[in-house]
């Protein structure tokens, strides 16, 4: 898959379904007319509506600040064919107004997940994802620098309140025991490999622990495109684990934690190169830590991205280049011995001047996330 191929695809995609574009455009981006108001001797003889129940003082209605689409619309779930299932439904140009789009796979499937997290539709509020309880499982990449732990650590640290706990490659293998304290105490799964989740563990394996699950999400990137030189090969945990049509691991994957009981799951459809799959869950994560609605995560994913330069022509990090002057500035004032020291310092070595370029990103990166489940889930 190429972005030229993925541009003509989803290009084609518009065009056929444009039918159905059209029909649901009078009721996602259509405001409705005010209602008329209705003549005094008219309503003479009517007696007056009944108040409405006052909220507890504890009952404060949740207003998201992503707004809404014309007609008031601020999330929406999309229940397709199974068989269209692979289809990008996400990306008719309809639902480009709407903050949270979800996929489903039936209207009860979707009502037993809002069971699960105890929506309140009178607060706009529910359960959410405990920030205490995220777990991660990452196997990585050989001959790589950055690794996901560290997106996720780092992430992590800007979060209130935020407790991770995990296991990487790097360090110690994720065994079955990992997984089932994981699974049985964690609220949010991060999941990251080469090798698809349903191959590095065994789906009938996970299932049995259904009973015990706590968990409510999973974010899962399991399909990449490293070099020769990256690939580290895993065995599975199970050698008798059943092997999945590449195609199908997706759809397989989600429905394995929809039956585990997830309020919603992440996951990708195809692979690409590891460095995008570190922007996304960074930018998923500091989303996420904003206590927006998941399923907006992905939307702000999609967006623009800003680049900057040095006057090298090499891309670089604002926030870490400040960060390193600001550590050599303390050293140097150190070294010298006293405020006035680091005062020079500071006036001595200016920050860098960088240039900023706006990115727009390929389709083959922002058309890649689904999110399957509940869009309204918000960090609790």
């Amino acid at each position: 898959i190429n972005a030229e191929y993925m541009g003509e695809v989803l290009r084609k995609f518009n065009e056929i379904f444009g039918f159905l574009s059209l029909e649901l455009d009078q009721f996602l981006n259509v405001a409705e007319e005010p209602p008329q108001p209705v003549a005094e001797t008219q309503v003479k003889d009517k007696k007056a509506p009944a108040a409405a129940p006052k909220k507890g003082k504890d009952e404060v209605v949740y207003e998201s600040p992503l707004g809404a689409s014309a007609a008031g619309i601020e999330s929406l779930v999309i229940l397709p064919d199974i068989r269209l299932e692979s289809l990008p439904w996400e990306r008719l140009s309809v639902f480009d107004a709407i903050p949270a789009l979800a996929r489903d796979f039936s209207l009860e499937f979707q009502a037993k997940r809002l069971r699960s997290i105890n929506f309140n539709r009178e607060t706009n509020s529910s359960a959410g994802i405990l920030r205490d309880r995220l777990k991660y499982v990452t196997y990585e990449l050989a001959a790589q620098k950055k690794t996901m732990e560290s997106v996720i650590l780092e992430n992590s640290r800007t979060i209130r309140g935020c407790q991770v706990e995990g296991a990487c490659s790097r360090t110690v293998l994720a065994s079955w025991g990992h997984w089932q304290k994981f699974i049985t105490t964690g609220n949010l799964l991060l999941y990251f490999g080469s090798n698809a989740l349903t191959y590095a563990v065994n789906p009938k394996a996970l299932i049995l622990t259904r009973p015990a699950t706590s968990l409510r999400g999973a974010v899962i990137v399991d399909r990449l495109n490293p070099l020769r030189t990256e690939l580290e090969k895993y065995d599975p945990l199970d050698p008798d684990t059943d092997k999945l049509v590449i195609r199908d691991q997706p759809l397989h994957t989600a429905v394995l934690f929809t039956l585990l009981g997830n309020a919603f799951t992440v996951i990708n459809q195809w692979s690409v190169r590891p460095d995008e799959t570190y922007k996304f869950m960074d930018s998923f994560l500091r989303e996420m830590g904003q206590e927006t609605y998941l399923a907006a995560a992905l939307r702000a994913y999609r967006e623009p991205e800003k680049v900057y330069y040095d006057e090298a022509g090499n891309e670089v990090d604002p926030v870490q280049l400040q960060q390193q002057q600001q550590l050599q500035q303390q050293q140097a004032a150190k070294a010298a011995g006293g405020k006035k020291a680091q005062q020079a310092a500071q006036a001595a070595e200016p920050i860098m001047n960088l240039r900023e370029e706006i990115n727009m990103k390929l389709k083959i990166y922002t058309d890649n996330m689904i999110f399957y489940g509940v869009p309204i889930l918000r960090l609790a």
